[in-house]
């Protein structure tokens, strides 16, 4: 998930790409392989300033712009560019859908096949094996993703519009957003959301509405919805709590946790539905 006030710095990943690949594109000889460069690496800025959530690294605009410079350049003017081939393993790192990786392998072993005659044999053949290999540990790290990305879509499918990860991946954020907030000094919060109809449409909205363009929501089950709302202070994120509060239906069960070493997704998730009043406010400890 995108990470609290981290607009700035995920674009200037973005422009310290971009940036080398315009300064190559300048001294590299030739013309097409320039001019792919250059096309490259400026819609890499303006799809990430202009689409909307262009910032969200884990989707398919990064791999798929990379993947099409890489290929172009590759093919245009491989004595200059044969180095670029192990790019590919950084390319099938990244988050992207299974569709994309797919099409991402074919790309790489097809430019690969395509320039193996510049390597001696030998050379050739290492090169290969060493490139197939980074290659799979790339694509098992992005397999391993998968689990969690047919979760979020399981529900999200149900609910147009609306972007909602999995339990899995609320497991995995939790321990990371407890150790941003101590080391940053900044208030993070646990929301829990209990609703009697299962796979609320409208609390979904509701609860994806009040939260910002860098933190995440969870459908943990079919009555069951969360979010990691943080915030640059405790009084700030109380504000937030309680205008999120203050619009829940009355049916809703809430459940609000300030995010400290030690709090446990799963005795949160036993309490709730056991709880005493319909909100339920823990402001220090787990």
């Amino acid at each position: 998930m995108e990470r609290k006030f981290k607009e700035g710095p995920y674009r200037l990943i973005v422009w310290l790409t971009a940036l080398p690949i315009l300064a190559l594109a300048l001294v590299s000889p030739g013309e097409s392989a320039p001019l792919v460069l250059i096309v490259g690496a400026l819609s890499l800025v303006i799809v990430t300033h202009v689409r909307p959530g262009g910032i969200r690294l884990a989707n398919a605009w990064l791999p798929a712009l990379l993947a099409l410079v890489l290929t172009l350049v590759l093919q245009l003017d491989p004595q200059h560019f044969l180095l670029w081939l192990w790019a590919w393993a950084a390319v099938l790192a990244l988050p992207q859908p299974l569709w994309l990786l797919a099409l991402n392998v074919v790309l790489a072993t097809l430019t690969y096949f395509n320039n193996r005659a510049v390597f001696p044999l030998e050379q050739g053949v290492l090169a290969g094996l060493l490139l197939a290999t980074v290659g799979l540990l790339a694509i098992a790290r992005n397999l391993r993703r998968q689990v969690s990305w047919r979760s979020q879509r399981h529900y999200a499918d149900r609910i147009p519009d609306v972007m909602l990860w999995s339990r899995h991946q609320l497991e995995l954020d939790l321990p990371e957003e407890i150790a941003r907030c101590q080391r940053e000094k900044t208030h993070g919060m646990l929301v829990l959301l209990r609703s009697q109809k299962p796979r609320p449409s409208s609390l979904s909205r509701l609860l994806v509405d009040h939260a910002r363009g860098y933190e995440s929501c969870y459908q943990l089950d079919r009555h069951v919805l969360a979010a990691l709302l943080i915030s640059h202070d405790a009084t700030e994120g109380r504000q937030r709590r309680e205008s999120l509060a203050a619009v829940l239906p009355g049916t809703c069960q809430a459940r609000f946790v300030t995010l400290v070493p030690g709090l446990e997704l799963s005795g949160q998730l036993r309490a709730l539905p056991r709880q005493s009043r319909p909100l339920i406010v823990l402001e220090e400890s787990a």
